[in-house]
């Protein structure tokens, strides 16, 4: 389950819908972040089911802070893949 975290209003601009896995916490004490590929935005506050396949290694502020690649687990376009490689280069 993930929850939708905010809308960005900024030049940041995620590629997909971005949130958070609640009741964990990573070594930053934040949250494990995802980013949800999926056909459709969803609004803040949200959630919904996820399949994580893969990661994004990155560091923030000279700390860890890793991001968790997934797929809606509801949605027919994108449910069927396992791992981030199978998508196109």
């Amino acid at each position: 389950m993930i929850k939708v975290d905010r809308v960005l209003y900024s030049s940041v601009v995620y590629p997909h819908n971005y949130g958070f896995i609640p009741r964990t916490l990573c070594e930053d004490n934040d949250p494990m972040d995802v980013l949800v590929i999926m056909q459709e935005p969803v609004l803040p506050g949200c959630f919904l089911r996820a399949k994580a396949i893969g990661l994004m290694p990155m560091i923030d502020q000279g700390e860890k802070d890793d991001k968790i690649i997934a797929v809606c687990a509801d949605d027919p376009e994108y449910r069927h893949y396992t791992d981030i490689n199978e998508f196109p280069q």
